[in-house]
């Protein structure tokens, strides 16, 4: 579940204000705000790691491509001659098994050494439908 007060406090099956000593439940709410915060933070790999670890320096080009919208990916249309994930199959898999299945990969960094374009940078929602 979602890492928040109500959830936190049912998986405790404890009082977590009286156990862990806190005064109310602002200060109980701020801390497991903290920790969840922390917990996310910590357990976030960075995109741009991620995507140069398929040993391909122009993975961030497939990258924008797909964001803009430019792939087969993006249609997810197959035809008789042409799978969807050929020749992708490895990839996806090291990236799930390596990354994905046990942190979260972050958003593309738009530092001033970064390859990617500013696909998301205005998109208020940081998610990834609202900007296609």
């Amino acid at each position: 579940g979602k890492c928040e007060l109500a959830s936190v406090s049912e998986a405790a099956d404890c009082d977590l204000k009286t156990e862990l000593g806190l005064a109310d439940d602002a200060a109980l709410e701020e801390l497991v705000s903290e920790v969840c915060a922390s917990a996310v933070e910590g357990n976030t790999r960075d995109w741009n790691y991620v995507t140069f670890q398929g040993d391909n320096p122009n993975n961030y080009q497939w990258d924008n491509n797909y964001f803009d919208g430019g792939t087969r990916w993006n249609d997810a249309k197959e035809t008789a001659t042409e799978i969807l994930h050929s020749g992708d199959t490895g990839s996806i898999l090291r990236t799930y098994n390596d990354y994905a299945s046990s942190a979260i990969i972050g958003w593309p960094d738009y530092g001033s050494e970064s390859y990617y374009t500013d696909n998301f940078k205005n998109c208020d929602l940081r998610a990834a439908m609202c900007c296609f």
